[in-house]
């Protein structure tokens, strides 16, 4: 019993829960799966798949350890405070900057990358600033550095290559969405986490889309997901755009 009179949790119970949250958010774990796809879809060797789990677990690992040492000193609200949201905009903008530059996209020309629950509204402002700070520094970095010079500017690569998520409280994204290409964005909820809206989900959206053409709401609001996962010919995919004709 408790100070308060309250029976303590039971430790399995939450022992169980967490596995289950962690297979919930297995991706990485699946990376068997995608391992064969990326070879065969993709032209990637298996070291570079090697590698990108490695970096991966190393990266699950390291965070987990950290966080479950300093949970219990700085509580839950401190940790997201000072470690999770500074991180929204800052990790993509740096995967952003690592895949560009390194030449990901003119080695895998096909490849298309997902961004979810990275938030959208810093993006153009990010392209602006890799599209300047690029052509200044390329030309000694190729000299010094034997940096290889890529073939287009880096925001050429986020149009083409990267697809992002928006979500109800985003409106400065979706105002700033030819930045990036209507075609790039695809509406979010983040059902069941406690960001997500529900079950006001229609008026959030209406709110968010509000002025936005028809069918680049459309787009943004399902017709991308549709493309981007292969899901139109599907009976759900179907029956979506069967509604939006009639």
């Amino acid at each position: 019993m408790t100070a308060a009179g309250a029976s303590s949790p039971n430790r399995w119970v939450i022992a169980l829960m967490g596995t289950l949250l962690q297979l919930c958010l297995g991706t990485v774990y699946a990376w068997s799966y995608f391992q064969s796809l990326l070879v065969k879809s993709y032209r990637w060797s298996y070291t570079d798949t090697a590698w990108a789990f490695s970096l991966a677990i190393l990266a699950l690992g390291i965070s987990a350890a950290w966080a479950g040492v300093n949970l219990p000193k700085i509580g839950p609200r401190k940790l997201v405070e000072w470690v999770a949201l500074p991180f929204l905009g800052t990790a993509p903008s740096m995967s952003f900057a690592q895949l560009i530059l390194s030449g990901v996209f003119d080695r895998f020309p096909d490849l298309k990358i997902f961004f979810a629950e990275t938030r959208l509204g810093w993006v153009p402002f990010w392209m602006e600033e890799a599209d300047y700070w690029y052509e200044r520094h390329r030309h000694w970095a190729a000299r010094l550095l034997n940096f290889k010079p890529l073939k287009q500017k880096p925001s050429e690569y986020v149009r083409e290559h990267i697809f992002f998520s928006v979500q109800h409280v985003e409106r400065v994204a979706i105002e700033l969405r030819h930045h990036m290409g209507v075609e790039r964005i695809m509406f979010a909820t983040d059902f069941p986490h406690i960001e997500c809206d529900w079950p006001n989900t229609r008026p959030f959206a209406e709110r968010l889309f509000a002025g936005v053409p028809a069918d680049e709401a459309f787009k943004i609001g399902a017709g991308n997901m549709l493309s981007f996962f292969g899901l139109g010919d599907t009976p759900m995919g179907k029956k979506v755009r069967a509604q939006v004709k009639t």
